[in-house]
């Protein structure tokens, strides 16, 4: 782990406070009042799978990848809201091990659901809709959101990486398929 014995809070839309504590147990959400928040799958329309973290792990930097959809608990994620941030902001949390998706050096990655100072955490997403009566969504890491060429969670489709998830590209294609998820349970 990169970070240890750390604590930390955030605010989330509807005065909801979410806090972690980092110890050698998995980190598990602290929920002091109820809020809108939803859990949902991640799928790919691209490539037919589902975004996945394997075998629910609680090693941090792990890849997320894609794998075909399965309903077990490691394609399961609450979206908690964050205030502050622009609007369609979530926290993207495994709900078995309290660990958050996030962007990490042009990868996507389960880590610790901890800020960095001075910036917008790396483990918060803004969701942009393609289309939201279908759920679509593009996926940009908050702390890039409104740069001119934002990145974005995107699926690679190419051997031999085939199923990573990456955030490298320079700019995000809203009319690439593999630049876009399909958020269920999104309301």
């Amino acid at each position: 782990m990169r970070r240890k014995n750390l604590v930390a809070a955030f605010v989330l839309t509807g005065a909801l406070v979410v806090s972690w504590t980092q110890s050698a147990a998995a980190q598990q959400p602290v929920v002091q009042q109820a809020s809108a928040t939803f859990t949902s799958t991640i799928y790919s329309p691209a490539t037919s799978t589902c975004i996945d973290v394997p075998g629910n792990t609680t090693d941090t930097s792990v890849r997320v990848v894609s794998q075909p959809c399965s309903g077990t608990s490691e394609q399961s994620f609450i979206f908690y809201p964050v205030a502050g941030q622009p609007d369609g902001t979530y926290a993207v949390v495994d709900p078995v091990n309290g660990l958050c998706v996030s962007d990490y050096r042009n990868h996507v990655v389960q880590d610790d659901c901890l800020p960095v100072a001075s910036q917008a955490p790396a483990f918060t997403w803004t969701l942009v809709a393609i289309d939201a009566a279908a759920k679509k969504y593009v996926f940009v890491p908050t702390y890039q959101f409104g740069a001119t060429n934002r990145r974005c969670m995107s699926v690679s489709s190419l051997p031999p990486s085939n199923g990573i998830l990456y955030t490298g590209v320079p700019t995000c294609r809203t009319t690439d398929p593999y630049d876009f998820f399909v958020v269920a349970g999104i309301s």
